[in-house]
C-alpha cells in the first residue's frame, strides 16, 4: 500500500494544505509549532487553532492522533477534534514510532 505523507510546521499552510485536500487517512497533531514548546492554546500558530479551523469549515476525518508533549495544549485539540473524527486520541509523543506501522 502507498501513502503520502504532508508535513507543515505552521497554521496557515496546514489550513492550505486541508483546504486543497478532501481525504486523509490521518491526521497526525502537535500543539506547539514553529520549533516553540509549551505554548498557549490562544496563540494564532498552535495545533489547536489548526483544529478550530476543521471544525469552522465542518471537515470529518478518520482517524486523528494526538502527539505533543504539552499535555494541555493536545487535550484542547482533543476537546475539538472529537466532533470531527471517528477516532482522535492523543499518543504520547515518546510512543508514536509504536503507532505508524503502515511505514
Amino acid at each position: 500500500m502507498e501513502y503520502n505523507l504532508f508535513h507543515v510546521d505552521n497554521v496557515e499552510d496546514g489550513k492550505k494544505l486541508l483546504d486543497s485536500q478532501t481525504h486523509f487517512d490521518v491526521l497526525f497533531f502537535d500543539h506547539d509549532l514553529g520549533g516553540r514548546v509549551y505554548v498557549d492554546s490562544s496563540d494564532p500558530n498552535t495545533g489547536y487553532q489548526l483544529a478550530l479551523h476543521i471544525k469552522e469549515k465542518g471537515y470529518s476525518y478518520e482517524q486523528v492522533i494526538i502527539h505533543s508533549l504539552n499535555q494541555v495544549g493536545a487535550e484542547n485539540i482533543l476537546s475539538v477534534m472529537k466532533e470531527c473524527s471517528e477516532f482522535s486520541d492523543i499518543i504520547p509523543f515518546t510512543r508514536l514510532p509504536e503507532f505508524i506501522n503502515f511505514f
